[in-house]
């Protein structure tokens, strides 16, 4: 039978795996291209490598991060009211493990892609598209 020094130790091994486990490189790619698209507005909060946080830096504000074997992935993004201008960022269809999607109070335009149906986790989508200045649609889809 294991000493409790000897649980101790693994405890504190697997702890630090956690700690040290990177995001998927999928992951990292889209939200290095949002933050590409997004410009200054979140840039300053978005820094590090890694979106989930490295142990040096925390996760980029906005992004909520889950463990899956021996990575991260991210699993909720919320990147509201920094006036992001333009289309839906297509690089959000590629965080296949989003359940939380929220880029509300921003000045979105045109359609939301067919390609968000790849995201079969996606449960809350929470976005506003601005069709013209003084018409706005609003949209909660609880799916």
């Amino acid at each position: 039978m294991p000493s409790q020094r000897s649980l101790f130790l693994i405890c504190i091994l697997s702890l630090l795996s956690l700690a040290h486990s990177k995001t998927l490189k999928r992951d990292v790619k889209a939200l290095n291209e949002i933050k590409a698209s997004l410009g200054w507005r979140v840039v300053y909060a978005w820094v590090g490598d890694d979106p989930c946080g490295d142990g040096d830096l925390p996760p980029w504000s906005g992004v909520t991060c889950s463990t899956q074997g021996d990575y991260r992935v991210v699993t909720e993004l919320e990147v509201y009211a920094v006036s992001i201008v333009g289309p839906f960022p297509i690089a959000v269809t590629n965080l296949l493990e989003l359940t939380r999607l929220d880029l509300h109070n921003n000045k979105l335009t045109g359609p939301i892609p067919p390609q968000i149906g790849r995201l079969k986790r996606l449960r809350i989508l929470y976005v506003s598209l601005f069709l013209c200045k003084l018409l706005s649609m609003w949209l909660l889809l609880v799916l």
